[in-house]
């Protein structure tokens, strides 16, 4: 289901998802409006949608107490692609994705967020993103820190892609990662 842009109130979106009729959702896309209050979030994370396995809420705007409404959720544990990319995420907010039970997760899309070196490490040291095939990173601010904690997480050799386009690390650093990843890492 395609919701991005809609600016849906808090009501008809709260009606919306706890109708039988979401039940069977697989993906449910509803950035874009960038309301990404915490209400909107809290209704998001009670979603009663037991095969939905893909959520997309780029181009949002989520406070801190909205993330942490989301990663509260038992629907972090059914997400195997979860996109955040252009949500006004910042070094704080990103870290706080590290304490999501996102066990299954495969595709993590951060891109063009402030995510910074802060923000990555966490990412980097959470046993929930273990299963991480894809990881957009493309200009969120990381740096050489950001880049070490990426080499030095168990899940790093797993990545089929990691996307780092704009990433103000050092040449050594990236070359340290393209010498670790080659193909798999786009710089």
């Amino acid at each position: 289901m395609n919701l991005v842009g809609c600016q849906l109130p808090l009501g008809a979106l709260r009606a919306l998802l706890t109708s039988p009729a979401v039940a069977p959702l697989r993906a449910l896309a509803l950035g874009g409006d960038l309301i990404g209050s915490a209400m909107k979030y809290a209704v998001i994370a009670d979603l009663v949608a037991p095969n939905l396995m893909a959520l997309d809420l780029s181009d949002d705007s989520p406070r801190a107490e909205a993330v942490e409404a989301l990663v509260m959720s038992p629907l972090c544990a059914r997400l195997r692609r979860l996109d955040l990319s252009r949500s006004s995420l910042n070094r704080g907010r990103t870290a706080l994705l590290a304490n999501g039970a996102f066990d299954n997760l495969r595709v993590l899309k951060l891109y063009g967020n402030s995510a910074g070196n802060s923000g990555v490490i966490a990412l980097a040291q959470s046993p929930h993103l273990a299963g991480l095939l894809v990881l957009d990173l493309g200009y969120t601010q990381v740096g050489d820190d950001g880049v070490r904690a990426i080499l030095d997480s168990p899940w790093a050799d797993g990545l089929v892609l990691l996307n780092m386009i704009g990433s103000p690390a050092s040449d050594e650093a990236k070359g340290l990662i393209k010498a670790r990843m080659g193909d798999r890492v786009r710089l």
